[in-house]
């Protein structure tokens, strides 16, 4: 067995070491490296199928790259599966040709496993790759996690070629005379990678000859110190980041952050799970101090800086719902978000009221009635206080968090008076009191804060 060989097998089973043969779908473009990869499970009779992504960038090449794999896995009798992909027209706002390819092949390689039954993912990416990868993210700014460079298991993908270098492979691929297409993009250094690839790394090789393998050393360092690092941030995000059930949120205590000395580098690694990057999180830690109030936006969650907390909720919960409710004088009523009805103030057993409640006397309402978030300029008296006071301020008042003052709603009288901020008080002019025979029961059950 030739020492590639035995590399290449060896991570594998390390990698996989509950593998026991089930199907593998590997990613070969018809490059040197992939064809390697698939050559080196072909000859040790691993059971694999291979898919080729047609990105339709190089015109006739990349036609006659999806000819090559086909007729290469049809040749070694391999299971062979293609997909055209038009990546330009895909391109989105500040997403590069090479980050939208890359998203449409992972997503394909995933739906692919799904439908076939694939146990794992296959891709042929080798020491240089990681080499390089750690370079870019060292040059662009990183944490740990990012001079790691390319992991060998993320998910369903699988890299067994990650200890092997890039020369290695090549002196193979002589040896045992494989044929390979040559993708001529890889040589210009139009592409960031490429320029480190063909400039930076053989800048840095002649200060240092083994450049590479010093490296590549520096790597599973840093892979190992990560681990360490990893397991400290998973016990310390378990301690700082609790879940707020009533508020349906993630809380975050500002206090223990400083009691704790966390830095901007550590707060990314707590809100890096929720989609903000690292460098949202420098601006989320300086925030802290100088702009409660501001929010956050990551892809799928919104982060809030509170006075005590920072509070993140899923986007699609941070609702803005604008308009209201008109409920004419005919109970019970009942929708998707509200429940109302007349009750006997008699028959109450309390008139506690829930987070997301209100009880009114019935006798004081002029109808109909709008149930609507609050606004500016709206004021009411709250019961046990004498005089108006703004929502606005009321809600200030009680040290509400900006997302749940963002989605507060009130009931406003046909004559248009408030008469209560539901979830919070009632007016004074509609609570219930000892001669209320009637009362209104109002709660909202779908609730975003």
């Amino acid at each position: 067995m030739e020492i590639i060989e035995e590399k290449f097998i060896g991570l594998f089973g390390n990698l996989l070491p509950g593998y026991s043969g089930e199907p593998l779908l590997v990613s070969v473009s018809g490059g040197i490296d992939s064809i390697v990869c698939a050559y080196i499970f072909k000859k040790f009779n691993y059971p694999i199928s291979i898919a080729h992504c047609n990105f339709q960038l190089r015109k006739k090449d990349s036609d006659a790259d999806a000819t090559f794999v086909k007729k290469w896995a049809a040749k070694n009798k391999i299971p062979y599966f293609e997909k055209k992909f038009n990546v330009k027209k895909s391109t989105g706002k500040g997403q590069s040709i090479q980050m939208i390819a890359r998203d449409l092949r992972y997503q394909w390689f995933y739906e692919l496993a799904a439908k076939e039954g694939f146990a794992h993912i296959v891709t042929a990416h080798h020491l240089n790759d990681s080499i390089e990868t750690s370079l870019m993210n060292m040059i662009r700014g990183t944490g740990i996690s990012g001079l790691t460079g390319i992991p060998a298991v993320n998910g369903k993908v699988v890299r067994p070629m990650l200890h092997i270098f890039k020369e290695e492979i090549e002196r193979y691929a002589k040896k045992e005379k494989i044929n390979f297409r040559l993708d001529k993009s890889n040589l210009t250094t139009k592409y960031k990678r490429n320029k480190i690839r063909h400039q930076l790394i053989p800048l840095l090789t002649k200060y240092n000859p083994n450049f590479l393998e010093v490296f590549a050393g520096n790597l599973d360092a840093w892979q190992n110190i990560s681990k360490v690092y990893r397991q400290a941030v998973a016990r310390l995000r378990t301690e700082l980041v609790q879940y707020d059930e009533l508020m349906g949120a993630f809380k975050i205590s500002v206090l223990e952050l400083m009691a704790r000395g966390v830095n901007d580098e550590i707060l990314f690694e707590l809100v890096s799970e929720f989609g903000f990057n690292s460098s949202q999180a420098t601006q989320i830690f300086e925030a802290i101090h100088h702009q409660p109030g501001k929010k956050f936006y990551s892809k799928e969650h919104v982060l809030l800086i509170d006075r005590l907390f920072i509070i993140i909720k899923a986007a699609d919960e941070v609702l803005e719902i604008s308009g209201g409710y008109e409920i004419e004088d005919n109970f019970p009523f009942e929708n998707e978000s509200w429940k109302i009805g007349l009750l006997e103030t008699k028959k109450l057993e309390t008139l506690h009221t829930g987070p997301n409640e209100m009880l009114l006397d019935y006798k004081q309402l002029d109808w109909p009635i709008q149930i609507r978030r609050w606004k500016s300029g709206d004021k009411f008296t709250p019961m046990g206080m004498k005089g108006k006071k703004k929502v606005s301020d009321f809600l200030t008042d009680l040290k509400t968090d900006r997302f749940r003052k963002d989605d507060t709603w009130l009931i406003e009288t046909a004559k248009g008076k408030i008469a209560g901020v539901i979830g919070f008080r009632p007016d004074e002019k509609f609570k219930i009191s000892k001669n209320s025979k009637l009362c209104i029961y109002v709660k909202r059950k779908s609730v975003y804060f």
